[in-house]
């Protein structure tokens, strides 16, 4: 019986007149489109087929068990971690496999518990390992053949308690909190889907293998597949994995279903590290399912209600009280087949906040919301059906997917789109504001209620009981509430209180003034002959200028897609270079971006407006010091470039501070020195850094506008190379290039007045820091290595395929053998200084570091022989199909284009990159990791628990 068939079954006929004078009366189809079955032991299955050829597939299956379903907290979430380990198909370890196939968790393959479901994902690429059938089958040997074995869960038991050690933020304490509150009743209050740990250090493997056995049977999933998929191939596929398996009873999950009641539930958010403060008040209901015409109906309800009803409540708050902040309205679907409404209050006065809200409850039930609102919000919701519609066209495999996923999830089908939209717009046009006012009156009635106070830490304050509401309630309603006159957006601007600041101001009204002001910039003539040169690398089809200045034009003639220029400008000007302590080089480029500017007629120009003026103009630099370079980059149409190119100029040569700059300056800088520590000096100094790095308190009494001025003419001075890419003529970049940047003054390109970039490098040795760092009982570790190599680009891309080898290889020894982490990151880079180096963190418990950090040292030193056993076929594929996507993007080739420069002084690396893949083999990549590894210097930073 397919899915549709069903939900027809479940819900029968759905014959329900409205006030809108609807009829009702059928459960929704999946659109044709789609291929939708059901095996004969309940496995279901959905697949979008794409048309598109050059589209690989995914599959996605989802197992109908999470965290509501734990008999014991974290089960779930167990069973999704131990299918990974040994099962029938692959006895060792699933891990290993994946290694074998050159797939990596998270990216190729992934799974995620979640409260009422798991799901195990697989993302292929055009001709990878596994083909269709042996795809489904991996996700068929998941789901039925795992081994469970005692042995593996006590070192996955570790993993499991590592991941707990990550913690959660305070926004998801907060949010759970809330939640709670929100879902009070059900089996989805106080159960993490991560699970506790003293219940998951309690977890034996017979309960792993009962819930396995319960919740893992044919009739509790669906798969879903996308992509380039023939559709009798997939149906084959999976009837020959999943279809062997033995129909099986599949578990009654009625809890599932959020319960409604009658009354009104109180509760508090609070966390001790919490600083916000707000009162919510709100209503459950139920919802008619997604799969039918009537719960498509009330959805395009709560849409309407949700555009219409918020402006309302979130008009000018002085008219409810000085002491309420803002109010909020939210609609959202807790779970299936049940809404929530709620409004909340941001304020520190939660007792009147509650009377806010009441009485802002009770005038949406009095008044509701106005015809001319819902007039002009009917011909949005049209304008936003078109637009769907041609979205809809253009979807791809993986949002095909998604979009089944969701259906599934939510009991919903995905239909035909004309069918839907059809239906929609006829729903659209006849709805009427007596509707929707009876709908939002319905809601505002639901029997089902709760009420929160979110407080601060620290912060004491006494819930009101049921019958102090219900007073508080009686009240409001004999209050004479007189509706708002919801306000046109113009007039809120315009009647809103001030900014809180007059920066905040200059930035609100930036664009208004920009569009005003007439911006004179400067229009200059085409170079003499004889001050610049010129030379054209035919091969590359790279022309190259050099100017008396210093400066330097390098452009690639290539077409870019959207038949833009695109522009990076670069100069020694980063914050670690050999001319300007770092703090008061970072200091310098800050303020110079933060500038405002004096034009050539004496006009001032504020930095705000300058910014608007060139994102109005479509002409707009994008600023980014960074520790060895400064960067400029732009992307423009060729009309615009003259224009770009009178703004580069203009920043260069016309910017100005305010003395006053320099008090905030000052500011800036004495709040930063305040949270400089001995701690972090010390690491500081065990990175290499600086100890420049910070300026003194003497440094910053002493600090005069002079200084900054000059410290931003000797970063602007610095000479620069423009890299240019995209298809143009040669005149076009003499005419309207060249001399906006001969226009600039540069500094003598000799020893004491050019930058030199540079970057921190370790002490010599091996160094080892432990600091006490963390609330609770963990242990970070930061292990940062350097090796002397000479830098080429090329040589940089191949350390870079390293990467991914050595992450897989410290993964597979620290987390599935040792069981001693959940999460390892690192990186590894070949840098201009001809350096390489390395950067690994983790967190861990405070008595696995030792034994972690040598095992850590152990797999980077016999790296080599790793290496030599990787499956180079697979990684030379992946690296081609990558290239090709990076080579689409025209930033690629600026980026390159500037490497080859740095190294080659020419267009050299374009020629070389082409064949990067062949050059990926066990003996240069081999060969590169015994020259880096074991590194001559290191230095680990340990952070322990506070005691």
């Amino acid at each position: 019986m397919s899915r549709c068939s069903v939900l027809f079954t479940r819900f029968a006929l759905w014959i329900l007149m409205v006030g809108s004078g609807q009829t009702f009366a059928q459960a929704l189809t999946w659109d044709s489109a789609i291929v939708d079955g059901t095996l004969d032991n309940g496995f279901q299955y959905l697949l979008y087929p794409s048309p598109n050829q050059s589209e690989p597939f995914n599959l996605r299956l989802i197992v109908n068990a999470g965290s509501v379903d734990d008999s014991r907290r974290g089960m779930a979430h167990v069973v999704e971690h131990m299918v990974f380990r040994g099962n029938r198909a692959h006895p060792v370890d699933v891990h290993r496999l994946l290694d074998q196939l050159g797939w990596r968790t998270g990216v190729q393959i992934n799974a995620m518990t979640r409260q009422s479901e798991t799901q195990y994902m697989l993302r292929t690429r055009p001709n990878d390992a596994l083909d269709l059938g042996q795809s489904v089958q991996l996700l068929s040997d998941l789901a039925f053949g795992a081994k469970m074995k005692a042995r593996e869960w006590q070192i996955e038991r570790s993993v499991i308690l590592e991941e707990m050690r990550f913690g959660n933020s305070l926004a998801e304490r907060v949010n759970d909190q809330k939640k709670a509150v929100v879902r009070n009743g059900s089996r989805y209050v106080d159960r993490p889907t991560i699970g506790l740990r003293d219940e998951v250090e309690k977890i034996t493997i017979e309960e792993i293998r009962a819930f396995y056995d319960t919740f893992y049977v044919p009739g509790n999933m669906t798969l879903v597949a996308s992509g380039h998929i023939n559709p009798a191939t997939f149906e084959k596929a999976v009837q020959a994995s999943f279809g062997r398996e033995k129909k099986a009873p599949v578990p009654v999950r009625d809890y599932t279903k959020l319960p409604l009641k009658k009354g009104l539930y109180i509760g508090k958010v609070q966390d001790p590290k919490g600083v916000s403060s707000q009162v919510a008040y709100g209503f459950r209901s139920e919802l008619a399912p997604k799969g039918t015409e009537l719960g498509e109906y009330q959805r395009l309800q709560n849409y309407f209600l949700r555009k219409l009803v918020r402006p309302v409540v979130e008009a000018d708050k002085e008219q409810y009280s000085a002491r309420i902040d803002s109010l909020h309205l939210q609609f959202s679907e807790p779970t299936n087949e049940r809404l929530v409404l709620a409004l909340a209050a941001r304020t520190d006065h939660h007792d009147q906040g509650l009377v806010a809200l009441l009485r802002e409850l009770e005038r949406l039930r009095k008044y509701g919301i106005q015809a001319e609102d819902f007039a002009a919000q009917q011909q949005q919701a049209l304008k936003t059906l078109s637009n769907n519609q041609v979205a809809r066209k253009h979807r791809n495999y993986s949002q095909w997917e998604d979009r089944l996923v969701s259906a599934v999830m939510q009991d919903g089908v995905e239909e035909d789109g004309e069918q839907r939209a059809q239906r929609t717009r006829q729903w659209i046009e006849q709805m009427t504001v007596t509707v929707l006012n009876q709908r939002l009156a319905e809601l505002l009635s639901a029997p089902d209620q709760f009420l929160y106070y979110q407080l601060p830490g620290g912060v004491e304050r006494e819930l009101p009981s049921a019958a102090q509401v219900s007073a508080i309630n009686d009240t409001v309603r004999a209050e004479s509430i007189q509706p708002l006159a919801l306000t046109k957006p113009t007039d809120i601007k315009e009647s809103a209180a001030p900014p809180r600041d007059q920066h905040q101001a200059k930035v609100e009204t930036a664009a208004n003034v920009a569009t005003k002001v007439d911006i004179s910039l400067p229009v200059l003539a085409p170079l003499a002959a004889d001050q610049f040169s010129h030379k054209h690398h035919e091969q590359a089809n790279v022309h190259e200028w050099q100017l008396a200045n210093g400066d330097r034009v390098v452009w690639l003639k290539r077409a870019t897609p959207s038949g833009e220029l695109y522009l990076k400008s670069l100069s020694a000007a980063g914050y670690h270079n050999n001319l300007q302590a770092p703090w008061l080089a970072q200091t310098a480029g800050q303020i110079w971006q933060q500038a405002d500017y004096l034009l050539s007629d004496q006009q001032p120009l504020s930095q705000q407006q300058m910014t608007a003026w060139q994102k109005q103009s479509g002409a707009e630099w994008l600023w980014a010091q960074k520790p060895t370079e400064l960067d400029l980059s732009a992307k423009v149409t060729g009309d615009k470039l003259p224009l770009l190119m009178q703004i580069y100029t203009t920043l260069h040569n016309n910017w100005q501070l305010e003395t006053s700059a320099l008090k905030q300056v000052k500011a800036s800088l004495n709040e930063t020195l305040q949270a400089v520590t001995p701690q972090s000096r010390q690491r500081q100094q065990l990175w290499g850094w600086s100890p420049q790095s910070q300026p003194t308190t003497a440094e910053i009494d002493n600090l005069t506008l002079a200084d900054l001025q000059q410290a931003i003419s000797q970063q602007q001075q610095q000479p620069v190379e423009l890299f240019i890419v995209g298809d143009a003529l040669s005149e076009q970049i003499e005419g309207e290039v060249l001399p906006y940047l001969a226009a600039i003054k540069r500094q003598s390109a000799d020893g004491q007045t050019a930058m030199k970039a540079h970057s921190p490098q370790l002490p010599a040795g091996q160094w080892q820091l432990t600091q006490e760092m963390h609330d609770d009982n963990r242990a970070t570790v930061t292990i940062k290595g350097e090796s002397p190599m000479p830098w080429r680009p090329e040589a940089s891309f191949l350390i870079s395929t390293i990467n991914p080898i050595a992450q897989k290889v410290l993964k597979n020894r620290l987390r599935h053998d040792l069981g001693g982490l959940y999460s390892v990151q690192f990186e590894m880079q070949l840098d201009r200084d001809n350096v390489v180096r390395t950067s690994t963190s983790f967190t861990t418990a405070p008595e696995k570091v030792a034994a972690l950090v040598d095992a850590h040292r152990q797999v980077l030193d016999d790296l080599g022989k790793q290496l030599a056993k990787e499956n180079y076929p697979r990684i030379q594929a992946d690296i081609r199909f990558a290239e090709q996507l990076r080579l689409s993007d025209p930033n690629t080739w600026l980026r390159r284009l500037a490497l080859s420069y740095a190294r080659y002084q020419g267009p050299d690396y374009l020629s070389t990159m082409s064949g990067l893949a062949e050059q990926v083999n066990p003996e240069r990549l081999t060969a590169l990791a015994e020259q880096i590894f074991p590194q001559p210097k290191q230095a680990v930073l340990i952070g322990t628990p506070i005691i």
